[in-house]
């Protein structure tokens, strides 16, 4: 059970989208990204383990120098959410809001998917 739950917050790991470092502890991205920047280095919170950059992911608002790998920085590029509106005035056209973190839907869309049971809780 304690390998489902971010040692940071104290969550489930599948409540938010989560994040293996190298020395294979988990943790929810947006966790691990905010201790990084608050201890200013890249040290695994548990173990220690140094040298760990994070990967570019949909939905990050800002990237750091030195917490994100930015090898692929000249091709990244957030996506919106792709879910076609089924009602209200503009029934039929994507949504194209600001997608979640790691994810490739809103949270309005996430979310709804979630209850119905289309992706994995």
């Amino acid at each position: 059970m304690a390998d489902n739950i971010c040692s940071i917050c104290g969550d489930e790991l599948n409540s938010e989208y989560p994040h293996t470092l190298k020395c294979n502890h988990s943790y929810h991205y947006q966790c691990i990204l905010l201790s990084f920047k608050n201890m200013n280095n890249n040290e695994c919170p548990t173990c220690r383990g140094g040298n760990n950059l994070l990967p570019l992911v949909n939905g990050l608002k800002k990237v750091y120098e030195g917490i994100h790998d930015t090898t692929h920085l000249q091709s990244f590029s957030n996506h919106t959410c792709n879910m076609v509106l089924k009602k209200g005035k503009n029934k039929g056209s994507k949504c194209s809001k600001n997608c979640i973190l790691g994810r490739e839907y809103c949270k309005v869309h996430y979310d709804k998917m979630k209850k119905d049971g289309e992706i994995n809780k």
